[in-house]
């Protein structure tokens, strides 16, 4: 009974939160800057901002949120102490003309632990840095007739937000946010080539890997802030790269490719915190077979995930095998574990309760050599992996849902909503997990279809001071 009360809440809370589907005269619009904001038990004031195409109107839909300070561009939130012994939430509806919006506002009890949720919808493209100090990302905006990028760095610890630009599409046209470093060092792509951002200096620097050569892609960073990971793209094939303290160098090959003969493209995709595995894949058109390296013998030699659930029809071409998308947040800390789908293309016999052309969440443990698919949850990826908590992802393309299970006894811990409920007692939409940088914070996205699929992450962890 509790779960389905608490499934029709989160429910509720997402369709109102990203409900824009309404009729309106295309002359009237009306925008906010957040879409959900959690208040912690003892209440506080939040301002939101409000761009509309003319006079728009507020209206707080609960007596226990007051509206106040309004102007022309803003608006502010007041919620008092929440004393009802349990989470509670209502929505803020404002319109213009006939354009609507909603905020939603939800609360958790005053004898809760503090901590803060913020959905990042303003950012077109966002990353965590391995330890969850910085949020790295970029968004864009018309100004004098022309489209500008500004570049973001949040501090989660403070709040701070801090923006460089803007940036004209001409000189700089941003279309991605790859990785960024606890030191604030963000890794962005452009149109044109892979840039690096100091928050520092305010400034950025054009990467490079001239060791390698090509035109090279960063992918992910360990919390060393000095350890990174991606790939070069050559005349007609990617290689993999690892930088260290700056100096790149090419990692080696695997023996083979994932349907045999010789791998041509390879990609580093992922780097453990620790800096002890890196994990990446195969490109080779239709394949995208696991492969990781370890420092344990200076990554000098490239290693199959999944060999043990490997199977090959040479016959047919056909593999049953683990594989990765292109996620840059797939490992564990410890590199013990890492996430990725079981992809299975013909019947055999290894992985019972499968099916042919089956995609199924699937954990490798690099320690052991073994392999664990989680087939009860059908077409699914694994997304990444904290300690023994891993996270699941469905369906495994254009994936809208999470679950969590524990890799050590295989336990299926519910729902992402359901467990973070149960953990931080907090409500949070329907969304799933992309990566723990550690046990009190988690790292998400929500996906948001209006016609077109657009993808905001999220961040929960402790309030920043």
């Amino acid at each position: 009974m509790k779960n389905k009360l608490f499934a029709g809440l989160v429910g509720l809370l997402i369709v109102s939160a990203f409900g824009f589907g309404c009729k309106r005269n295309a002359s009237d619009s009306i925008a906010v800057d957040i879409q959900m904001y959690t208040f912690q038990g003892n209440g506080g004031t939040k301002t939101i901002n409000v761009s509309a195409s003319g006079k728009w109107t507020v209206s707080p839909g609960a007596t226990w949120i007051e509206v106040a300070n309004v102007t022309t561009s803003s608006f502010d939130v007041v919620v008092g102490q929440n004393n009802s012994g349990s989470l509670r939430d209502a929505q803020i509806s404002l319109t213009c003309g006939t354009a609507t919006t909603n905020v939603v506002i939800a609360q958790s009890p005053a004898d809760t632990k503090e901590w803060m949720f913020r959905l990042y919808n303003d950012l077109a493209s966002s990353v965590i840095s391995p330890s969850g100090k910085y949020i790295g990302g970029y968004y864009s905006a018309v100004e004098n007739n022309q489209t500008v990028s500004y570049v973001v760095f949040i501090d989660t610890t403070t709040e701070t937000r801090t923006e460089i630009g803007p940036y004209a599409g001409d000189a700089l046209l941003i279309n991605g946010a790859w990785a960024c470093t606890d030191n604030g060092i963000l890794f962005l792509s452009t149109s044109a080539e892979d840039v690096v951002f100091d928050i520092s200096t305010r400034d950025y620097t054009k990467l490079e890997a001239p060791a390698v050569g090509g035109m090279p892609s960063m992918q992910q960073v360990a919390a060393d802030n000095t350890t990174w990971v991606g790939w070069s793209q050559l005349a007609d094939h990617q290689v993999p790269v690892l930088w260290q303290d700056g100096v790149a160098s090419q990692l080696p090959y695997p023996d083979r490719g994932y349907r045999g003969g010789q791998a041509e493209s390879v990609l580093a995709r992922g780097i453990s915190a620790d800096a002890s595995v890196i994990y990446g894949s195969t490109w080779d058109n239709r394949d995208f077979g696991m492969l990781y390296w370890t420092a344990a013998d200076g990554f000098a030699t490239c290693k199959w995930a999944g060999e043990d659930v490997y199977a090959y029809n040479e016959e047919s071409d056909q593999v049953n095998g683990l594989i990765t998308w292109s996620g840059q947040y797939n490992i564990s800390e410890s590199g013990k574990w890492i996430a990725g789908t079981y992809y299975k293309e013909y019947e055999d016999n290894l992985i019972s309760g499968t099916q042919v052309e089956g995609k199924y969440p699937a954990f490798f443990n690099t320690e052991t050599g073994k392999t664990t698919v989680f087939t009860e949850f059908g077409d699914g990826s694994g997304l990444s992996v904290f300690g023994n908590i891993g996270m699941i992802g469905t369906p495994s393309f254009q994936t809208t849902y999470g679950y969590v299970v524990n890799l050590e006894t295989g336990e299926n811990l519910g729902t992402l909503s359901e467990w973070v409920l149960g953990k931080f007692g907090m409500i949070i939409p329907s969304s799933y997990g992309v990566y723990m940088p550690a046990d009190n914070i988690v790292w998400g996205a929500t996906t948001y279809n209006n016609g077109l699929v657009v993808v905001w992450n999220w961040f929960l962890g402790p309030v920043a001071k």
